[in-house]
């Protein structure tokens, strides 16, 4: 009989020997769990998306405490659901921001302040921090500055014995000569988007235009332009439904002969068609050439997970 308890006794203690192990086991496994970082962008430029995917899986990598999750949310309908997250306090940890839209986004519900917790970023150029600035405190992380230039086909304006266009007028000449039945001279972004504006502002502001003073003459030359074109044939009809990343496809690929582009833009181009002659020069305008500077911001949301957020940009930051 003492052989059987002390059998029984020895199962017992096993069973229960090995359940502790189990639950050290599992409560070792809860600990090692990294928090999610949701990060939500609208680059739809392939390069782009690339690099930010590199620096995703390099930062995952490189520690055991956060994983980054990333959502891409296309340009069109980014603003508005950023905005809904925002209102209904639902906001991503970390979200990339135009930094024309920071202002206003900030304002409706603020980001974290960065000031103190990053000291780094008072050492970054002032324009670039223009945007994300209220007073006197920093906001958000610039995460690259890029400006508006006229992308043409070199091959094509060659072909035509066209000259890189320097005014408007020999513009809208050359866009007419190098279009035929399969390339179009001219296309831009036309949807309602900041897209659009980064490539129609430096047409308005050439001409003496404001869009605070839209109905005014000179305002009007910009639009008459680009009316003028289209009856010409050069400006692509496509325009009302391409995004800033279908533009630089159909410029890649022999579509469209000149564009108005961020120079973020030129990598991809390289990579994806490493063949193609293109140049890059100053928008038209005379003797005074107008450009659109824009950007991205990182901004962190004042949440739970601030801590979190903000040591991702940290780790960015220095790698």
């Amino acid at each position: 009989m003492k052989k059987i308890f002390a059998c029984a006794l020895c199962v017992v203690m096993t069973v229960s020997l090995c359940s502790c192990a189990g639950c050290r086991k599992k409560e070792e496994t809860k600990a090692k769990e990294k928090e999610t970082i949701e990060l939500w962008h609208y680059w739809d430029i392939p390069d782009n998306q690339r690099h930010l995917e590199e620096l995703v899986e390099q930062f995952n990598k490189m520690q055991e405490d956060i994983k980054i999750e990333v959502s891409y949310i296309p340009d069109e309908d980014f603003k508005k659901q950023l905005a809904l997250a925002m209102s209904e306090e639902k906001m991503p940890d970390i979200a990339v921001v135009d930094s024309s839209d920071f202002q206003f986004l900030h304002h409706m519900k603020a980001f974290a302040d960065l000031t103190d917790a990053i000291p780094e970023l008072k050492e970054y150029n002032e324009k670039a921090l223009e945007p994300c600035t209220i007073d006197g405190r920093i906001y958000g992380q610039p995460f690259g500055v890029n400006c508006t230039g006229m992308f043409y086909n070199k091959k094509l304006l060659e072909e035509n014995g066209c000259e890189v266009p320097e005014s408007w007028e020999e513009f809208q000449e050359t866009a007419a000569k190098i279009s035929n039945e399969d390339v179009k001279g001219f296309a831009i972004t036309a949807l309602q988007t900041e897209e659009s504006m980064y490539e129609f502002l430096p047409i308005l502001w050439s001409m003496g235009g404001d869009v605070h003073r839209i109905t005014e003459e000179n305002s009007k030359k910009a639009f008459l332009l680009l009316d003028q074109m289209e009856k010409e044939g050069s400006l692509s009809l496509q325009s009302i439904s391409l995004t800033m990343g279908d533009l630089t496809n159909q410029f890649l690929k022999g579509k469209i002969g000149i564009m108005f582009n961020s120079s973020m833009a030129i990598d991809s181009i390289r990579e994806e068609n490493p063949d193609l002659e293109f140049g890059v020069a100053p928008i038209p305008g005379g003797e005074t050439s107008v450009s659109v500077a824009g950007g991205e911001i990182l901004a962190v949301a004042e949440n739970e997970k601030k801590e979190y957020a903000i040591n991702v940009i940290k780790l960015r930051k220095n790698n």
